[in-house]
């Protein structure tokens, strides 16, 4: 029951540690985003619930080690994809306009002209905020005309269409 205590305030100090010095512990990570599942503040959690649910198990329900290791591992499961899902959702609201799909409709003008299927420079206004995209037009594109985003093909670019 000990271990299950120190770990469990170990890596809470951790987890907190992470979230005060925000993103300071995503450096070092195994997680290709540092927003995910293998994050540091996300592992951090996963592995204090880990502790705090075999702890519990232990001293309230007098469970063995074997079930209370059990019963740590689900919390530890469900910890992690309650704050991979947090995580993720606090940085999409920290970074406005990460969504590219919200772009599809709106209307913008394309700064440097094109054949059709070759890219192109193109700006738009997008939370109050004006963006320079790239983008790529079934038709032939001039300077300074007006098009219309219909598909998103990365976050940085998009297939447009004449207004």
């Amino acid at each position: 029951m000990t271990w299950f205590i120190l770990i469990a305030l170990g890596f809470s100090v951790i987890l907190m540690l992470a979230v005060i010095f925000d993103g300071v512990l995503d450096a070092v990570n195994l997680d290709f985003g540092g927003d995910g599942i293998l994050s540091a503040t996300t592992m951090s959690a996963a592995v204090a619930g880990f502790g705090y649910g075999g702890w519990i198990a232990m001293a309230g329900f007098d469970a063995s080690m074997g079930a209370a290791v059990g019963v740590g591992l689900g919390v530890a499961v469900l910890i992690a994809l309650i704050a991979a899902k947090s995580v993720r959702l606090i940085r999409r609201a920290e970074t406005p306009g990460n969504d590219p799909e919200e772009k599809i409709g709106r209307t913008g003008t394309a700064i440097t002209g094109a054949a059709a299927g070759d890219p192109f420079e193109f700006s738009l206004v997008h939370r109050g905020q004006p963006r320079k995209l790239t983008a790529v037009a079934d038709e032939d594109v001039s300077p300074g005309e007006a098009l219309t985003i219909e598909a998103v093909l990365s976050p940085s670019r998009m297939k447009v269409t004449k207004t």
